[in-house]
């Protein structure tokens, strides 16, 4: 059974963004004179959560349809780019900070400085590792990684070919 994203979490991400956004904007003084913070709170949320729905049923379609992501900028079965891939902005590991294309073309040596030491080996060995997680809470980074993965495996290929 493929995992699924479910929309209590996108919920949650859309009061969580709604409060975090109203406290700023209350501290600001950008709120009217007859705005309340928690109505604030609710009309961010609303907004959000629309898109986030959205993007939970789109990232669900994707999962229970299978496949790896497309080649050369396009979008494969997952709906999930190269270009997406490369740009996500990892926000956990090792290589917290990094865009998934930064880290898959680190050597060993840029790997093992970035993460002093504690992740020794090259980055795309770390994006193998990631595309092939079976964690429900990294599901978004791996299918991003193996979208990643395939295209690299396909350049990889098509280069192999040229040269041999």
């Amino acid at each position: 059974m493929a995992y699924s994203i479910g929309k209590t979490s996108a919920l949650q991400t859309a009061i969580k963004a709604g409060v975090d956004i109203a406290i700023a904007e209350y501290n600001a003084g950008a709120m009217g004179p007859g705005d309340t913070i928690m109505a604030r709170v609710h009309e961010i949320a609303d907004e959000l959560k629309v898109e986030l729905f959205a993007q939970a049923d789109a990232d669900n379609a994707g999962a229970s349809s299978g496949g790896g992501g497309g080649g050369f900028g396009r979008a494969g079965a997952t709906g999930i780019t190269v270009q997406d891939a490369k740009d996500m902005v990892l926000n956990f590991g090792a290589f917290k900070g990094m865009t998934l294309g930064d880290v898959v073309t680190m050597t060993k040596d840029e790997a093992t400085a970035y993460t002093n030491g504690k992740y020794d080996r090259p980055g795309l060995e770390w994006v193998k590792w990631c595309a092939s997680n079976r964690d429900p809470k990294g599901a978004f980074a791996s299918a991003r990684a193996k979208a990643l993965l395939d295209d690299f495996n396909r350049t990889t290929a098509s280069l192999s070919k040229l040269a041999g």
